[in-house]
């Protein structure tokens, strides 16, 4: 129509906001009340999302009018045309979730506030499935055996693995959901829009939810109880509080539910559960028995005949593991364990990509726990390797099986040892493999990825056994160039994972590197990666560089190091890199002291500002050593490189950051107590003084007591 084009076209002009939109922003606020009744879906539809748009980037032009169209959305939420209704619901997540940015949002807010206990009822309603849906739903309650289509199988993310000195990132992933994959509808529109009503306004939501909640729960309609349910688990953290005193009877409800005829109502009470486990662990800890029914019921729902009801129990059981104690999940294993072989060998793709998962986070939880008792790898472990043996190109289950084995072995150690060769052999064919689909398919990053996620594995496999990596090695060093050519590729991912295995492979079998000459091959690409812009790839590509150092031979390395010495001293006085990439390149600056102490005592005064004031910072005990090592050698070869007013008070203060509880070693600390009495003798009193000024009262002090000195500067 053209009323529906109007509005189409005007709302292109929203987001740039011309000053003639804004010089007319009355008469188009007056056009969009008149069509906010139209009879056509369509332009309704138009006039609720230029609404929002309005109230999120330009709320100042709306403040008059904030309760009138609080009111127009309240009446849309209730609309009976779904895409009105969903669009609608939406300006209730949008005041919430700005509000707490934005000051603006207050009069939005109170506004907002003046409508909850009439919104909610609308919103529980809402989040009922539609009538088509639930008829197709009837037709799916038994479909464990039905193979997934590509489309049913959401994007998948894999686990990005820093090494050395920076800790793992988080697992990406998307929360658990009950619903269709990357579609947003009412259902989950109004969801969220409670979600945040409730963080907001806890009581007023509570205090209208809870009678129709009751009431809802007690449906025999299972579709109305559905709602309910999600109604439930959507105000968990906003309503926790007040939902406290309603938990011991609310969860074995939702117990009772996880055996229900209705798949969709066994899924979300799966859902639901998991919400509340911080609040079940916390229970069983104060003795309450709920947890090993929870554990056996959800473990049951794993073997569930409904595909959606699979992943809701794997994803709910990975929310037990993660709140769970180790003692706690320890007694759990018997029921747990069984489920799990059964399941990797019955699941489709979908259902797999969250199992492997649950079994990764209780591999991270467990840690070296995980090799007894001895049948949990020895469960688990066979059909893994068999489904590893089994992926073929494309299979989309590929990341979350490498990371779930590459999270045993991490936890298994040394008791990984059974399943080593096998793995390294799977591993190393995986990566060549995408190498070569990388070289012919060279614009689609999943080849990439999976390079990245066997490379981590490889690494896993190599930090897990130590020296005993090497046996697993081929005598022709084939993974050695296959490394290399994932050092040259083009995706920073498969470059950062390579930079990580190199280091590990340094760390714990630097003889291997050297029989197959690969130091003069791989510390130029380690050296060309050593770009503060890509601070990742830099990070490990400078962990590796310090591990080859101390891993390998002093001979093959020193060659090397002025180009090491002037990238990573470029890094250093960059002034714009991560703090996490600045401390790394400070600890392999140490390094290199150590390695040609001469040369970098060269640059000490260059670099002594910054550089110090990172030793301090430096937590990791063993690296903080091998910095400190580096300064008193490049300190033996130029003290006068220390003698400014800006390097000698940072000396002092990182000399001081060694705690009473935990000093250097004894070695160490007569290094520090001799540099410290070597200047306190060479100085006068009035430059000693001069030159210490501005450190904080306590730290001479600290130095008397940390070195045994006869109070340096302080009578």
């Amino acid at each position: 129509t053209i009323r529906e084009n109007a509005v189409h076209c005007v709302q292109h002009f929203l987001l740039i906001f011309p000053v003639a939109l804004a010089q007319n922003m009355a008469a188009y606020l007056s056009g969009l009340g008149t069509l906010a009744s139209d009879s056509c879906a369509r332009v309704r539809v138009l006039v609720c999302q230029a609404l929002v748009v309005l109230v999120e980037i330009r709320l100042e032009f709306l403040v008059e009018s904030v309760d009138d169209i609080t009111q127009f959305m309240l009446i849309a939420s209730a609309d009976p045309e779904p895409d009105v209704a969903k669009e609608a619901c939406e300006f209730w997540n949008v005041v919430c979730e700005s509000s707490s940015t934005d000051e603006r949002f207050e009069v939005a807010l109170a506004a907002v506030r003046g409508v909850v206990r009439v919104l909610v009822p609308v919103l529980l309603r809402n989040m009922r499935y539609p009538d088509d849906e639930i008829a197709r739903f009837v037709e799916t309650q038994c479909d464990s055996d039905v193979p997934d289509r590509a489309e049913d199988v959401r994007p998948l993310f894999h686990r990005q693995a820093n090494k050395g000195r920076l800790a793992k990132a988080s697992n990406a992933e998307e929360p658990a959901d009950e619903s269709e994959v990357a579609i947003w509808t009412l259902r989950k529109c109004a969801a969220s829009a409670i979600d945040n009503i409730s963080t907001e306004f806890p009581v007023e939501t509570l205090d209208s939810l809870l009678p129709i909640l009751h009431d809802h729960l007690s449906q025999d309609d299972p579709w109305t109880v559905e709602a309910g349910i999600l109604a439930l688990g959507a105000i968990e953290s906003g309503c926790a509080s007040g939902l406290a005193p309603h938990l011991p009877t609310l969860v074995p409800y939702l117990l009772g539910r996880l055996e229900h005829p209705i798949a969709q109502v066994r899924s979300i009470s799966c859902w639901a559960v998991s919400r509340f486990m911080g609040w079940v662990v916390q229970a069983a800890q104060e003795g309450a028995p709920l947890l090993p029914s929870i554990a056996m019921a959800l473990a049951a729902r794993v073997a569930d005949v409904n595909k959606k009801v699979q992943e809701a129990a794997c994803n709910a059981l990975c929310t037990l593991e993660e709140f769970a104690d180790r003692e706690s999940l320890t007694s759990h294993l018997g029921i747990l364990i069984p489920r799990f072989v059964e399941a990797l060998q019955a699941y489709q793709t979908r259902s797999l990509v969250s199992l492997h998962d649950t079994i990764a986070t209780l591999a991270d939880v467990l840690g070296p726990g995980i090799n007894e008792p001895k049948d949990i790898l020895g469960s688990l472990m066979p059909p893994l390797l068999h489904q590893f043996r089994s992926l073929t190109n494309g299979d989309r289950q590929v990341f979350s099986l490498l990371e779930c084995i590459t999270a045993l072995c991490q936890a298994a150690g040394p008791g990984y040892q059974d399943y080593a060769q096998a793995t390294y052999t799977l591993s190393v064919e995986c990566l060549s493999s995408s190498l070569l689909n990388m070289a012919m398919e060279p614009e689609e990053e999943v080849h990439n990825d999976v390079a990245l996620c066997s490379l981590n594995l490889l690494g896993a496999l190599c930090d897990a056994l130590g020296p005993g990596f090497a046996s697993l090695v081929d005598p022709d060093g084939r993974v050695f160039g296959i490394l290399l050519e994932c050092m040259r590729a083009p995706g920073d991912g498969a470059r950062q994972a390579a930079f990580a295995l190199a280091g590990s492979l340094a760390r714990h079998c630097g003889a291997l590197l050297l029989q197959h000459q690969c130091i003069p091959v791989y510390v130029p690409e380690l050296l060309g990666s050593l770009n503060p812009r890509i601070p990742l790839v830099a990070h490990n590509a400078s962990w590796a560089l310090g591990e080859m150092i101390f891993g390998t031979s002093a001979e093959e390395m020193t060659p090397f190091a002025p180009a090491i010495a002037d990238r990573l001293i470029a890094i250093l006085l960059d002034g714009q890199v991560p703090p996490k990439l600045f401390e790394n390149a400070s600890i392999t600056i140490g390094r290199v002291a150590v390695m040609a102490p001469e040369l970098m005592a060269g640059r000490l005064a260059e670099i002594a500002p910054k550089w110090l004031e990172s030793l301090w910072r430096i937590r990791n005990r063993k690296e903080k050593e091998t910095a400190f090592q580096g300064l008193y050698l490049m300190a033996s070869y130029n003290p006068n490189a220390l003698l400014s007013a800006e390097a000698f008070p940072r000396f002092l203060v990182a000399l001081a950051s060694w705690k009473p509880e935990a000093p250097p070693p004894p070695e160490l600390a007569a290094n520090c107590r001799e540099m410290l009495l070597a200047y306190r003798s060479k100085l006068q009193e009035a430059e000693w003084q001069g030159l210490a000024k501005g450190v904080g009262e306590r730290v001479m002090p600290h130095l008397v007591r940390l070195y045994g000195l006869d109070s340096p500067g302080t009578q």
